[in-house]
């Protein structure tokens, strides 16, 4: 236990270590890889990994942005045109990590998703001052990063360009997210009661998954007479799923003895089964996503995310029936550690996730159902202004 444990931790580290050394971009989503959030503030291509949901995803968003100061350092970043679109290609593994560290064994699923939004409201190139005001800050920022410009220049500078950030009013954004994608996964399943030979038996699940929701973003957002800036989602949609993860990991060592009828020798071969043992059901679900995420604006380097993932489906074998309608919520935090004072570029996030928040907890379950985690977002190629 110690051991796998160790290589956890090893992994989770370096991959924090990576996103450090470089260009990471929003990394809002739970411990299974499940979000609101589609407004991403950058473009270009992107690679995710998530630790807890052993994922690797690869993408390209077409989000060309514009950047204009707000106040004390901080930055909005604003859409050129009202749409954006992308896709998402990933990769993960349904074992646990000491399987995939023992043996190299590893049952494998891949998704590509489709994603697209839409600004309804806020769009800022209507009111978010004239040009004249913009190319005037952008001069000034200039001269004040010149080597030879005086303290003294400086300083009125910065009283100038104060005055010329705070006529800049940055509205709230509000868009229209939809994304739709089929995923695959294959593995083995371990039936005990099944003749010996036949008791791993290899599957293929094909799945879908589409979702509709709404983007909330406002960089001035109050609380408590605090300013914030604040990126809100919520999604609905219908997803076809399996229950692989509440399924137990099974392996079998087969040992195949042969002997030399000459000599008398025997010679051993091992091979090694793994699968996942109990009642697997396929069922189509339902599934609800909210985040809330937001960074003070007096907190220069640090962002905080509240959220909730609940999936609502009639039993796990689909069937109204037996088990009646089910609905899981988990609720998660999240905190995260930003570059260059923006929301949109954390070096790494942690998240502490509950699964099944409203059902009875007790001291036995409370270490299964908490779900630690660590996401990472590295910029591949990036738009520029």
């Amino acid at each position: 236990m110690e051991t796998r444990m160790y290589k956890i931790v090893v992994v989770l580290l370096l991959n924090l270590f990576i996103s450090t050394l470089s260009y990471s971009q929003n990394v809002l989503e739970g411990a299974k890889g499940n979000s609101s959030i589609d407004y991403t503030q950058y473009g270009g291509g992107i690679v995710t990994l998530n630790a807890a949901d052993k994922k690797l995803e690869i993408g390209y968003i077409n989000y060309k942005f514009k950047t204009v100061p707000i106040q004390n350092g901080l930055v909005n970043r604003y859409s050129e045109r009202p749409i954006w679109y992308g896709f998402t290609v990933s990769g993960k593994a349904l074992n646990d990590y000491s399987t995939i560290f023992s043996n190299g064994k590893v049952s494998p699923a891949s998704d590509i998703k489709i994603r697209f939004g839409y600004r309804i409201d806020g769009d800022p190139s209507s009111s978010i001052g004239n040009s004249i005001v913009i190319d005037s800050i952008k001069i000034l920022a200039e001269e004040r990063a010149n080597p030879r410009t005086t303290q003294q220049r400086k300083n009125s500078i910065d009283v100038r360009m104060g005055v010329l950030t705070a006529a800049l009013a940055p509205p709230p954004e509000l868009w229209l997210i939809t994304r739709g994608g089929y995923e695959v996964s294959k593995f083995k399943l371990y039936n005990q009661s099944l003749p010996f030979d036949s008791q791993f038996n290899s599957l293929r699940f094909d799945g879908f998954n589409g979702q509709i929701g709404l983007n909330y973003w406002h960089p001035k957002f109050n609380i408590f007479k605090n300013d914030v800036i604040l990126l809100a989602g919520l999604t609905i949609g219908l997803r076809k799923q399996n229950n692989v993860d509440d399924l137990t990991e099974v392996r079998a060592e087969d040992v195949t003895i042969s002997t030399n009828s000459i000599t008398g020798t025997t010679r051993s071969f091992k091979s090694e089964n793994v699968g996942f043992s109990g009642n697997y059901q396929t069922f189509t679900s339902f599934p609800i996503n909210f985040d809330l995420y937001f960074k003070p604006h007096k907190l220069e380097n640090a962002a905080f995310s509240l959220y909730g993932r609940a999936n609502s489906y009639y039993g796990r074998n689909g069937s109204e029936m037996e088990n009646g309608r089910q609905f899981p919520v988990n609720l998660g935090v999240g905190f995260y550690l930003l570059s260059k004072n923006w929301l949109a570029n954390p070096l790494g996030g942690i998240t502490l996730e509950l699964s099944d928040s409203f059902q009875t907890l007790s001291a036995d379950s409370f270490k299964d159902r908490l779900i630690f985690n660590i996401v990472t977002r590295v910029n591949i190629v990036q738009f520029r202004e």
